[in-house]
């Protein structure tokens, strides 16, 4: 009877444990998608994560580093900040960037920064 009795709690703890993972990865599976590498998403609690694609960055980030963006005010933007910002180019035209500021500037009106790469 002791026996019957193991085996049935064995078998509710299995499957509770299994069940437990089954929902870690589907909640895995959903944040992946709504923050990972989607510039334009909402991102999770405010917050993007997107991946960095070139070496640009050298020193503060590597290639394949995950960098956790978030919107703030170009007014709180200062000398030495990290941006993430949508190419304009025409070679990049649309890929997300990385650069460190390195002075505020007024372009067409509007606030913009003058960035440099990391990379010597």
């Amino acid at each position: 009877m002791d026996y019957k009795k193991a085996l049935v709690i064995t078998g509710r703890t299995v499957t509770a444990l299994l069940l437990a993972f089954a929902l870690l990865v589907s909640a895995f599976a959903v944040f992946s998608v709504l923050a990972f590498d989607r510039p334009d998403g909402k991102g999770v609690f405010g917050h993007k994560f997107l991946r960095v694609t070139s070496d640009a960055m050298t020193g503060a980030m590597e290639t394949g580093d995950v960098a956790v963006v978030e919107t703030v005010d170009t007014a709180q933007l200062q000398p030495g900040d990290i941006i993430a910002y949508k190419s304009m180019g025409h070679e990049d035209y649309g890929e997300v960037i990385f650069r460190q500021i390195e002075e505020p500037i007024t372009y067409e009106g509007e606030p913009a920064f003058l960035t440099t790469s990391l990379k010597t």
